[in-house]
């Protein structure tokens, strides 16, 4: 990532000097190995989403203010990420309260029981997928078996596409083009919704868990839980790496949706 960089609101990055972030945006700066974040009064979701593809690779603490550029607060990555696909989140769902409210973590050790998780969720989310290759971790996560799988990838520049979903969908209707960027397969908002989740796994390298509730065919309000898994082996290239997820109704675990 180059020293100084600029992300406007349409989610474009350009090279930057030191300039105050844009109102929908963010300024990103980093200083031998540290890592500088300051993020516009109302940065739009595209913005927000392309600052957690931009910060894939970073390793560094990251310190992250506001667009007044007071209270600095310091992060590591994978926490920076989260409280960037949070704001996201929530900026889209303030907007579309309707349609879905959710919240996202990490899975973290005190989520894998039955009492938190569904069987199928549970299962995915204990797995480990450290192998030195994707496909000996999708063969492993076939074999066992879970329901209501879907496998995301990307293209060679880099946007996310569906590769597997499951078959006879409830949500979304219709049912996403495989192989086709979220942007050209589902319409707004859903898109956006679906990328803040599968572009924070990739980020973070480790599985993340979401739950809330949302609408389908202008019914009434429905509990659901997922499970994002990233496959990111350090040997594989990154048009080789996957995103595997899960995801069920509560009132009904059969019934697939993404």
């Amino acid at each position: 990532m180059r020293a100084n960089i600029t992300i406007n609101d349409a989610g474009t990055i350009l090279a930057a000097s030191n300039s105050p972030p844009p109102t929908g945006g963010a300024a990103v700066s980093r200083v031998n190995q540290k890592m500088f974040i300051t993020l516009g009064a109302k940065p739009t979701v595209p913005a927000l989403l392309s600052l957690i593809r931009a910060l894939r690779a970073v390793k560094t603490a990251i310190t992250l203010y506001n667009f007044d550029g007071n209270d600095g607060t310091q992060f590591t990555q994978n926490k920076i990420c989260i409280r960037l696909a949070q704001m996201a989140l929530s900026n889209l769902e303030s907007e579309h309260r309707r349609l879905f409210q959710s919240e996202i973590e990490l899975v973290s050790p005190q989520l894998l029981t039955f009492d938190n998780l569904p069987d199928d969720l549970l299962r995915l989310a204990r797995m480990s997928l450290d192998t030195t290759d994707v496909l000996s971790s999708l063969i492993k996560v076939y074999d066992a078996h879970i329901k209501n799988l879907v496998l995301v990838g990307q293209s060679l520049s880099m946007k996310l596409c569906f590769i597997v979903v499951p078959e006879n969908l409830a949500w979304p209707k219709p049912p996403p083009l495989l192989a086709q960027s979220f942007e050209h397969c589902l319409d707004p908002p859903l898109n956006y919704w679906l990328a803040i989740s599968y572009e924070t796994a990739m980020a973070v390298r480790g599985p993340l868990y979401q739950h809330g509730m949302i609408r389908i065919n202008q019914g009434p309000e429905r509990q659901f839980k997922r499970i994002i898994y990233p496959i990111i082996p350090a040997n594989e290239r990154a048009s080789n790496h996957r995103i595997l997820s899960t995801a069920c109704l509560l009132d009904d675990p059969d019934t697939p949706i993404i």
